[in-house]
Formats: C-alpha cells, structure tokens, sequence
C-alpha cells in the first residue's frame, strides 16, 4: 500500500469510528459523567490532530475545555452537528 492509499484508509477509518464515538460522548453526557467526557473529546482531539483536521481539533479543544470546567451543556455546541 502506497502512501496516499495508507492515508486514506487511515481517514476512512477514522469517519468511520466517528458516529460510535458520538454515540459514547451522548451516552456519557446524558450520565453528567465529567470524566468520560472530558476523555472522549480528548481522544477525539488527539485524533483529529494527528490527521491534520484542524477545525474538527479546535471544536474538541473546546469541547475538552467545557468539560473540564464542568459546563457539560455546553459540550455539544463546541462539537459539529
């Protein structure tokens, strides 16, 4: 597999995990469970960095911010729709 080939796959991946790691951060939302959250949109940033997805990092950034100071409602406004 050549590079571009590897990339690729390696993006399609990641959108495809994409619809499980919201399901878990709704889940753990609907919990109040500060911890998980902050966690999942830690992965969720450190993910998106490492594929150069610098606006979907950036809103993760904030999500991650939000949970940290325990402002839970506002984690889903900071993430895409």
């Amino acid at each position: 597999m050549d590079a571009p080939d590897l990339a690729a796959s390696i993006v399609a991946a990641f959108r495809a995990e994409l619809p499980e790691q919201f399901a878990a951060l709704d889940q753990a939302l609907a919990a109040a469970d500060r911890v998980l959250v902050e966690r999942l949109v830690h992965s969720l940033k450190s993910a998106a960095a490492n594929l150069g997805a610098e606006p979907l990092r950036a809103q993760a950034a904030a999500a991650e911010a939000a949970a940290r100071a325990d402002r839970l409602d506002t984690v889903h406004a900071a993430l895409p729709a």
